[in-house]
């Protein structure tokens, strides 16, 4: 369960931050997301991005770095 001092983002999914101990984060640290070619972590992370938009605004600063290259938001 996530730390009541910890602000956590959202997956999107309630059994998602269920599962993983409250959603992505903690706020304010890097979140590493491997898996296999194809498995959805292009997805998952666009989630991530626009629930901390939704949350935080335009307060909110986001790093995407894509390593296979098969997304980009230009």
């Amino acid at each position: 369960m996530a730390e009541e001092n910890k602000e956590y983002i959202s997956f999107g999914n309630a059994l998602a931050d269920t599962i993983m101990g409250g959603g992505a984060g903690p706020v304010g640290k890097f979140l590493q997301i491997a898996a296999p070619s194809g498995a959805g972590k292009s997805i998952l992370c666009t989630e991530i991005i626009y629930q901390a938009k939704k949350k935080f605004g335009d307060n909110v600063s986001v790093r995407y770095l894509d390593k296979e290259g098969g997304n980009t938001f230009d």
